[in-house]
């Protein structure tokens, strides 16, 4: 008996494999890291700045579309100090190249976060 419900057992859980991958999955389409050295426009010295962009792709019973872009400053802004640019969107496709877009951005430039939600267009 014990054999017979170690079967069952693994047949019921390679059957499930395919339900599961269909509800769930991710999908990396684009993630990039770059390091700057900032120059005004007579080669003086604007600091550092590290660039982060991640693009992907999320199935979670639908598709949608997860965007995050950082930029971190050292020694770019007014004062020399460092500040930060976030920005975090979900992007859903609706329409023949239209996607409602939500996105949140955080940062030393504004107190507190901003939100935002649109139409986004890709050609």
């Amino acid at each position: 008996m014990k054999k017979a419900s170690f079967i069952a057992v693994v047949l019921l859980f390679v059957m499930t494999v395919p339900v599961y991958a269909q509800l769930l999955g991710f999908n990396r389409i684009s993630n990039d890291v770059t390091f700057f050295r900032n120059t005004d426009d007579d080669i003086n010295n604007k600091g550092w700045t590290l660039q982060l962009v991640f693009i992907d792709s999320i199935h979670l019973g639908t598709d949608f579309q997860v965007e995050y872009t950082a930029d971190y400053n050292w020694g770019l802004a007014w004062e020399g100090k460092y500040d930060y640019y976030v920005e975090i969107g979900i992007l859903k496709a609706v329409y023949k190249g239209f996607s409602i877009n939500y996105q949140r951005i955080e940062g030393t430039f504004q107190r507190g976060g901003v939100n935002q939600i649109g139409l986004r267009y890709h050609f």
